[in-house]
């Protein structure tokens, strides 16, 4: 078959981010023969509604694929709605493309799966959750749709969903095929377009966060020789030499990137990488091993501060370990790093959100120049969390009410706290735009 990749537009976000998850299944397709195009609408810039028909008419796809990975910014100061350029961009792949089935996945598709089929009937077929499997196996089984886990179709004017699966054997043995899209299009010295994926799942269990119903709470590994496979191929075909490590949280399991980072180190190969990394079990020892294997931009997100946010945010961490952070990353000359948290998360009192002040100015004087932000974000309401069901509970938002159009947590007790901080941060934008 000939299939066609589209990447959603998201531009505007600041740098071009590498579309690891179309090339992923662009390579899956084409070991088995298909032949496969990927249109990243990044790329094209604000022109891609005049170019795509162009690109669609010239390939003359039987297949095309739409991945919508960001549904909005999730930054409630400055949100940017990206879904607002989907519909209109539907309507167009199915004008230019009348004889081609259209499917949708990616993560933001993946949320929001039944509000986005029931809203653009021009969407065929949808992916829920990672698709290189769920891809081939649809391939295979057109003709008896419910055999294919992970998949959401139409019959008879309703939107059927299928059982949710997450095993995904392929993920072990994926090695992206880079001439399929090439990385050098998305490379800027300095800067962590470039992104390399270790593992999926995560045993975390975060309120506000997603990726357990994304990708299950399961962890499964790539075998690491493809990961340095990755890594040797970037640098040594297409000059590459800094990327960005993709997984929800690189240092757990603990052994796993150790092993990784010695591997890595190995190789004595002059690359530098950033990543996530979680504050529990994060040493000195640590950090040095991974600033000897290339890491030079740290990013934790503790989300909150105190015990009683911690708790209700569902961390597993505890404030000591959040303290210690600018104190052992202060020992280290030649890093960036960067610590988020949110505003007034549940169960933040004033004393609490004080304290996370104090943290932030303190922290701003010990690490001065290698720190690169403390974000201070306010929490983006996604389905399939706890910190939904708390808010249906809070009356935050109604039972029916769709989350596809942002909306974000409040926290009632804080409300005088929260407006004069926005008033604070309005000022700053402010200013910020006027100079």
């Amino acid at each position: 078959m000939r299939i066609l990749l589209i990447q959603s537009y998201t531009y505007g976000t600041g740098d071009l981010i590498y579309p690891l998850g179309i090339v992923n299944i662009g390579t899956i397709l084409k070991n088995e023969k298909h032949i496969v195009a990927l249109c990243d609408l990044n790329l094209l810039g604000e022109s891609y509604m005049t170019r795509i028909s162009d690109i669609i008419n010239n390939f003359n796809p039987d297949i095309i694929g739409l991945s919508i990975r960001n549904i909005d910014s999730t930054h409630e100061s400055r949100v940017q709605f990206f879904y607002e350029y989907i519909p209109p961009l539907v309507k167009l792949i199915k004008k230019a493309g009348e004889n081609s089935l259209i499917m949708a996945g990616g993560s933001g598709f993946s949320l929001f799966a039944r509000e986005i089929m029931s809203s653009n009937p021009e969407i065929d077929y949808g992916i829920i959750g990672e698709g290189e499997q769920t891809m081939l196996r649809l391939l295979m089984n057109l003709d008896d749709l419910e055999n294919v886990e992970n998949l959401c179709f139409r019959r008879n004017n309703e939107i059927i969903f299928t059982q949710r699966n997450y095993k995904n054997a392929i993920f072990e043995f994926i090695k992206p095929d880079y001439s399929i899209l090439s990385p050098k299009l998305y490379f800027k010295k300095g800067e962590y377009s470039i992104g390399i994926e270790t593992k999926r799942g995560c045993t975390m269990k975060c309120s506000y966060c997603s990726y357990p119903y994304l990708n299950g709470a399961q962890l499964r590994f790539r075998k690491i020789e493809l990961v340095l496979e990755d890594i040797k191929s970037l640098y040594h075909n297409y000059g590459i030499d800094r990327f960005t490590f993709i997984d929800s949280v690189f240092n757990r399991p603990l052994k796993y990137s150790i092993d990784m980072a010695e591997r890595i180190k190995a190789l004595n190969l002059p690359v530098k990488w950033s990543a996530w990394f979680s504050e529990q079990g994060f040493t000195e020892e640590y950090a040095r091993l991974c600033q000897q294997a290339g890491c030079d931009f740290f990013t934790f997100s503790p989300d909150g501060f105190s015990k009683e946010t911690l708790i209700a945010l569902k961390k597993g961490i505890k404030t000591d370990e959040i303290i210690k952070i600018p104190d052992i990353m202060n020992k280290f000359t030649g890093i960036s790093v960067i610590i988020n948290f949110f505003r007034f998360p549940p169960n933040q009192t004033i004393l609490g959100f004080l304290r996370l002040v104090i943290f932030n100015l303190k922290t701003r004087l010990k690490l001065k120049g290698r720190l690169k932000g403390i974000g201070l974000n306010r929490i983006r309401i996604e389905p399939y969390t706890d910190i939904c069901r708390r808010s249906l509970n809070e009356g935050i938002i109604a039972k029916d009410q769709s989350l596809l159009y942002p909306v974000f947590y409040r926290n009632r007790g804080m409300k005088l706290l929260e407006k004069a901080f926005l008033i604070l941060i309005n000022i700053k934008n402010f200013i910020k735009d006027a100079f």
